[in-house]
């Protein structure tokens, strides 16, 4: 199983939101974000075991990192 960032850039620096982003501006929280962005593996083809898998992998990691 793997996972897979979608959106590797912030929302400002994606074309559709080009209107709304003058150039050369920052914004910091929305870099942040695209940083730490983690879509997880959740779909209607998942088996009963590969849900049970990363929601235990999502709690160990939650729980490390208290």
């Amino acid at each position: 199983m793997a996972t897979h960032v979608y959106y590797p850039q912030p929302l400002p620096a994606h074309r559709a939101f080009a209107p709304y982003a003058p150039p050369g501006a920052r914004w910091p929280r929305a870099e942040q974000a695209a940083r730490r962005h983690l879509a997880l593996p959740v779909h209607h083809l998942l088996t009963d075991a590969q849900v049970e898998h990363v929601a235990d992998l999502v709690c160990a990691f939650a729980n490390g990192h208290r």
